[in-house]
């Protein structure tokens, strides 16, 4: 199954689109995060693919980000940032982080800029997990614009930026 999703900013963000492709098959979940912008974003550049590394708090600036759920009140999030740098947690509820996971890889992380804006495409995969099971997703991006943090999602709850809110997510099997 294929799917595209339109990312909307929490806060107007005048001039920047982002649409998200995600294919899920054969145990494995396809992504390509795409910005548009008219105005100029600086993004670093993956790193080879020796030196990409599993870091913390890759939140506080540029990060494309997925959640998904297979139908437990469990779910997982993963940050990725420009640099090809990576992270997934495992949360047993709304924000109780469990261990972190190692079941999950990235591989075939490719990006590309040009004048009009960038993308970051990569497939993940499970030794443990199958994929094909996901119930819900959440792709999700924090975009640095002019030094301030721009949350965009599918749809965002009301009083604050909130992706762990899985009234929000998308019900992959629709």
């Amino acid at each position: 199954m294929t799917r595209t999703f339109n990312l909307r900013p929490f806060e107007n963000a005048n001039g920047v689109s982002i649409l998200v492709g995600m294919e899920i098959d054969d145990g494995a979940i396809h992504f390509k995060f795409e910005i548009l912008s008219k105005t100029q974003i600086t993004f670093e550049t993956l790193k080879s693919e020796l030196s990409r590394e599993r870091k913390d708090e890759l939140w506080k600036s540029n990060c494309f980000e997925l959640f998904f759920s297979f139908g437990q009140a469990s779910y997982f999030e993963m940050n990725l940032s420009p640099s090809g740098d990576w992270q997934f947690y495992e949360f047993e509820t709304y924000r109780q982080r469990a261990a972190l996971p190692n079941e999950f890889q990235i591989f075939q992380l490719q990006s590309q800029k040009s004048k009009d804006g960038y993308e970051i495409s990569g497939t993940i995969e499970s030794q443990t997990l199958n994929l094909t099971e996901i119930q819900s997703l959440h792709p999700c991006v924090i975009l640095n614009l002019n030094g301030k943090n721009s949350f965009w999602a599918p749809q965002h709850n009301l009083g604050s930026p909130d992706f762990h809110c899985r009234s929000t997510w998308s019900n992959w099997k629709d």
